[in-house]
């Protein structure tokens, strides 16, 4: 599970869902979050947590293109390979980052130890811890 210390900058709420901008050093993340109860409220500058699973981590050349929100070109530190999978530790602002992609991705995309990538995920992949 990869896990970034964060504070809420924005909250936008519309039906059901909350959408959370959070600030994670100089950069923000989203989160779209189905609300469910009283406990689920969030306030300006509250200390939270990011979780996403290294499941939910995609990757892409830096000069690609996507619609994730939640998207950041970082150097690759290691790549532990495997049969079928791989998983990429991504330094992210003194922050490691772990994304599992399959063996045929990573030689695809030619991925090496040192080079930058992009690597993003969803908003609504995106879970918040309360601190």
């Amino acid at each position: 599970m990869n896990i970034l210390p964060a504070n809420v900058t924005k909250i936008t709420k519309s039906d059901s869902f909350i959408l959370l901008e959070l600030a994670c050093g100089n950069s923000i993340f989203t989160s779209l979050v189905l609300e469910s109860s009283e406990s689920d409220e969030y306030t300006l500058g509250e200390n939270v947590n990011i979780l996403f699973k290294e499941t939910e981590v995609m990757i892409a050349t830096p000069d690609s293109k996507v619609s994730a929100r939640n998207s950041f070109v970082c150097p690759i530190s290691d790549i532990e390979m495997g049969v079928l999978l791989c998983n990429i530790a991504f330094d992210f602002d003194s922050y490691i980052i772990h994304a599992i992609i399959t063996k045929n991705a990573l030689l695809e995309l030619e991925c090496e130890k040192g080079e930058s990538f992009r690597w993003f995920v969803k908003s609504n992949e995106v879970s918040i811890q309360k601190i």
